[in-house]
């Protein structure tokens, strides 16, 4: 009875071996690599289908948990880019509005594909608006080491932006802020000098009904004046946006608040923290831009 029971375990282990080398052989057998990219799962998640002019390069996805506002959810997103690094964008590919799970995907942009986003010559878009955030209290910022700064343009001068704008599900761009900040290296005091011709910018789509409710751009020194921050917030309202191709589901509201450019003794970032509400808030997504 043992044998008889030990013949037909060894049948049993040499069949199961012989189906699973069949299956290998014949590709039905998938490894851990070949899963798939990250994605998003669940009944509430809401997929985008990007119609891009541009291709992210060394994209690598990640999901993050963000906060419930109104009928939609706040996320933050912060790129980070060294001298002499491609410029960074990062783009919302599925978010769940119950969850505030958002599915992102981030790389690096080609020359070219730059160029293609920040052309601001579309119809219907407003003329971009600029804010200086002024030069209040610079003069009395001191460096760690003794005496006054050195004056402005002393040193090479560097520039970054940071944009963050919302697209509709068509990938139509409704609406973008952008903080700009300029700056200069103290290599004597390893300390960043503000300049100020740093600016935020705004824009919004004309004819689709979103109107500028306004904003602030302000900026101040960190972590010891070892960065200068450019900050902007900003809101456009839109009642009369419609989704889903229901003519009762509307109204919208974007919130950039804030959106922030940071120049470093390394190189710069930049970080958001936005949202939409109102009944179309599914039906709009972001982007980030360091450039």
């Amino acid at each position: 009875m043992i044998l008889s029971r030990l013949q037909v375990a060894t049948g049993l282990t040499i069949s199961v071996l012989g189906i699973l080398i069949y299956l290998a052989v014949s590709g039905y057998m998938v490894s851990a690599q070949e899963e798939g990219p990250l994605r998003l799962t669940g009944a509430d998640v809401i997929d985008y289908d990007h119609d891009e002019i541009f291709v992210i390069q060394d994209a690598v996805r990640t999901i993050s948990r963000g906060e419930k506002v109104g009928d939609g959810c706040k996320f933050t997103t912060r790129l980070d880019r060294a001298f002499g690094e491609a410029p960074k964008v990062s783009r919302t590919l599925a978010v769940n509005l119950a969850t505030c799970e958002e599915l992102r995907e981030e790389g690096t942009l080609s020359p070219g594909d730059l160029e293609k986003i920040i052309k601001d010559d579309a119809a219907g878009w407003s003329a971009p608006q600029e804010s200086n955030p002024g030069r209040s209290g610079l003069d009395a910022v001191r460096s760690r080491g003794s005496g006054l700064l050195s004056s402005p343009l002393s040193f090479p001068l560097n520039t970054a932006k940071f944009r963050t704008w919302w697209e509709e599900i068509f990938s139509l761009v409704l609406n973008y802020v952008e903080s700009e900040i300029r700056w200069e290296i103290d290599t004597d005091n390893d300390v960043v000098i503000y300049n100020t011709g740093s600016l935020c910018r705004w824009a919004w789509f004309v004819p689709s009904g979103w109107t500028d409710e306004g904003g602030t751009c302000t900026w101040a020194y960190e972590s010891s004046q070892t960065q200068v921050v450019v900050t902007a917030t900003h809101e456009f309202d839109n009642s009369i946006f419609i989704c889903d191709l229901n003519p009762f589901k509307q109204g919208a509201h974007t919130y950039y608040d804030p959106i922030k450019a940071g120049g470093t003794l390394i190189g710069s970032w930049g970080s958001q923290t936005s949202s939409v509400d109102g009944e179309c808030a599914g039906s709009l997504h972001k982007h980030t831009l360091l450039y």
